[in-house]
């Protein structure tokens, strides 16, 4: 959230099964949260962009239904960032978007977060590029 709002979107939204979560985005820089087990996010991001979809979105979860959900989510030409991890290689979704490669772009991959490197420094907690 907090990474997002350097780019100074119209909109961060956030979409989880738990309040618990979307408070903690709400916290960090989410200005719509909804909890999907409620709302469906597809009306709500559609009423804020005129049914186009948004230019990006995330998929921070590891889960073939939250990523195809980030499919559903993004504008044509828009942009899909796959940041969690799916156990498996061979289970990491998206096989649908090589079909259209002119209507989505793809970014992320299989990494673990459990080791970034000895090559980057240390964040420190509530900052983000000296920003709080």
């Amino acid at each position: 959230m907090m990474t997002a709002q350097l780019f100074s979107p119209s909109h961060i939204v956030a979409i989880d099964l738990a309040d618990s979560r979307l408070a903690a985005a709400r916290k960090f820089g989410a200005d719509i949260v909804v909890n999907s087990g409620r709302d469906d996010p597809a009306l709500i991001i559609g009423e804020r962009t005129g049914c186009l979809g948004a230019d990006v979105t995330m998929e921070a979860v590891g889960r073939p239904q939250t990523f195809e959900q980030a499919v559903r989510l993004v504008r044509p030409g828009g942009h899909v960032a796959n940041i969690g991890v799916h156990g498996a290689r061979d289970a990491a979704p998206g096989g649908h978007l090589d079909q259209k490669p002119d209507h989505h772009h793809r970014a992320g991959g299989q990494s673990s977060a459990r080791h970034v490197g000895d090559d980057h420094p240390p964040i420190q907690p509530g900052r983000v590029r000296d920003r709080l």
